[in-house]
């Protein structure tokens, strides 16, 4: 995998399936949070590089390809968002989902969303590989499941290993919103 293979996947999804930078020149990307109540609404993330990062984000009234695939349930649950990141010729995948809370409910939830949103990409990478003749692969081994929530008091950016389910991510906000001035950093391992 290469920026390029990326960059070609990222250019043949519909436009309403993926966040674009702010502008052609930045590589700032923001994630909007749609629950009114969330306690983070927003989230600016800043890569050096916008070629080697894509950001998807499955939104069924924007994207009419993923709405009313089934008659009882018209919009499937998804994670917030979905980050493939180029480095080094490998690719790596973050599903990630946005709660107010570490609580047992929220966790529960947030992984039936991230392992629809998995079935939702794997289905998305296996067309564009038949469809463009692509070598573009991805498998379990090469993502992390990515659990954001607020910081109480805390400076920096925290990641702790608190199950085997999730990275936890909390973020410092202000008035519901986050910036991340190095998404790498944000993503690494």
């Amino acid at each position: 995998m290469t920026i390029k293979d990326l960059k070609n996947f990222r250019n043949a999804i519909h436009r309403d399936l993926k966040i674009s930078p702010q502008n052609e020149k930045s590589s700032c990307f923001i994630v909007r949070e749609e629950k009114k109540e969330s306690a983070i609404q927003r989230i600016e993330f800043t890569f050096k590089n916008q070629d080697d990062v894509l950001i998807i984000r499955q939104e069924a009234e924007k994207c009419s390809a993923i709405k009313n695939l089934f008659e009882t349930k018209p919009n499937l649950d998804s994670c917030d968002f979905i980050v493939l990141l180029c480095k080094n010729r490998n690719i790596k995948i973050c599903f990630c989902e946005i709660k107010s809370s570490k609580s047992k409910e929220n966790q529960e939830k947030a992984l039936k969303q991230i392992n629809s949103s998995k079935i939702f990409l794997e289905y998305l990478c296996k067309c564009y590989k038949e469809h463009f003749d692509s070598a573009f692969e991805f498998s379990s081994e090469m993502t992390e499941n990515i659990y954001i929530y607020p910081a109480s008091n805390s400076q920096k950016n925290r990641t702790s290993s608190l199950g085997s389910n999730f990275k936890f991510k909390s973020i410092k906000i202000d008035n519901g919103k986050a910036i991340i001035d190095n998404g790498y950093e944000f993503f690494r391992d």
